[in-house]
């Protein structure tokens, strides 16, 4: 029973306190505040390009597949793919290895999107007037968001 009882009254503290916490933050009531941005969409290189594609009313979308990303000969023999046009990011390969501490090696293992996410965090931080490096020692907090991606082999 004397477990039980500890369970008991752990769970009673744990719940006053997230009680407690939820106030805190109901209370501090503060805005987001967006400090500093960077983007790779289709089409648009950077935050001021994609405004511009937006402002322009153009679409991303090209009408073939960009050179030395996939051949697409087969999919269109074997599964009859009727289409050579998407939406593609531009110099996705060329990452700067070196510039992020990582070796050649580690940087051919390292996930695209990872890379990618590198890059824009760091270009996010010099919009918002932070170099990098002058966050040494600290504990910076980078919020990032990402779409999925969802296919299904048929």
């Amino acid at each position: 029973m004397a477990g039980e009882d500890r369970l008991r009254e752990y769970l009673k503290k744990a719940t006053r306190d997230l009680t407690e916490a939820r106030g805190r933050l109901a209370a501090a009531a503060e805005p987001i505040a967006v400090v500093g941005m960077a983007c790779r969409f289709p089409g648009a290189g950077s935050v001021e390009d994609y405004w511009n594609l937006l402002a322009q009313g153009r679409s991303g979308v090209r009408d073939e597949v960009p050179g030395g990303r996939f051949d697409l000969a087969p999919m269109v023999e074997e599964r009859g793919v009727y289409t050579t046009r998407g939406a593609f990011l531009d110099e996705v390969a060329g990452w700067d290895a070196p510039f992020f501490g990582s070796s050649p090696r580690e940087a051919l293992r390292m996930d695209p999107q990872q890379r990618l996410l590198m890059e824009l965090v760091w270009e996010a931080m010099e919009d918002a007037g932070t170099p990098p490096p002058s966050l040494a020692g600290s504990a910076p907090v980078c919020s990032s968001g990402s779409p999925t991606s969802c296919s299904t082999a048929r």
